[in-house]
């Protein structure tokens, strides 16, 4: 329903309580995912950072001339009329906040060897915005494509490569600058695959998934029983961890009572 709000939006409503004017992000997304979803903090969703970055160009462009029409807009606005009132605000807030965002933007340099292809370019932008002191803690990030059902092994290792390889760049990016012992990365998947290979060689829906873990701060090694081949569920192979458990570690490491986001009686693993 409308009302419903997602883990993510309840952690970033409880961090805008401690004045942060934009707690978290979707990056690579036309429109926040549901997880990011709350109910009091603003979770803006950008496509690239450029969006955002108004002097990309170094004379401001097209971006700057369409500032510079809300501005007027907003400036011509009849302030009398409630309506007005409230566009008026809106918009001069997210003009006041891409500024900032502009601003933090400018003095980044990268260090690290960045991919091209669209996670690559994605995470970059994550690290750019947590660089920068921005003031953002969380950031949702997008990789699209494991739905295969035919010819899986190509696309598969594919995607993983991309992964594998922004993912690293990440690293590579924050650690010289001090801060991968303050990050945390959960990977992780909307559903799991089914054990046995079908008619095209894919695989289809299944029931566990794997979910990895990466930052600074974690210590290497497997959490939970590893899964078992030969005590499959109907061909998947069954949970042998509770994700939230894996939610509680990430907030915990934000410094947040999962409880009150999660509900009552959820254990953490301790991961991190």
């Amino acid at each position: 329903g409308a009302n419903t709000t997602g883990w993510l939006g309840r952690a970033a409503d409880k961090l805008a309580l401690d004045g942060a004017a934009a707690p978290a992000m979707a990056v690579g997304s036309l429109q926040a995912p549901l997880a990011l979803r709350g109910r009091r903090a603003v979770v803006p969703a950008i496509d690239r950072v450029e969006e955002v970055d108004y002097e990309v160009d170094g004379r401001g462009g097209l971006e700057g001339a369409r500032r510079e029409a809300l501005r007027r807009f907003v400036d011509d606005a009849d302030g009398d009329d409630p309506l007005n009132r409230d566009i008026e605000a809106v918009a001069r807030a997210a003009m006041d906040e891409s500024e900032r965002i502009r601003r933090a933007l400018s003095r980044w340099r990268p260090r690290a060897e960045w991919p091209t292809h669209e996670l690559g370019e994605r995470l970059h932008a994550v690290a750019r915005l947590a660089g920068s002191g921005y003031g953002t803690r969380l950031f949702h990030v997008a990789h699209t494509g494991f739905d295969t059902h035919a010819r899986q092994q190509p696309t598969h290792a594919g995607l993983l490569r991309q992964l594998d390889g922004a993912l690293a760049a990440l690293r590579d990016e924050l650690l010289p600058r001090k801060l991968w012992q303050d990050t945390l990365v959960l990977v992780h998947s909307e559903f799991g695959r089914r054990a046995a290979e079908n008619a095209s060689q894919g695989t289809d829906h299944g029931a566990a998934a794997p979910v990895f873990l990466l930052g600074g701060a974690g210590a290497p090694g497997l959490l939970g029983e590893a899964p078992n081949l030969g005590s499959l569920v109907d061909g998947d192979l069954p949970a042998t961890a509770d994700f939230r458990a894996l939610y509680g570690d990430a907030l915990a490491f934000l410094g947040l009572d999962h409880s009150g986001i999660l509900g009552p009686g959820i254990q953490r693993m301790k991961a991190v």
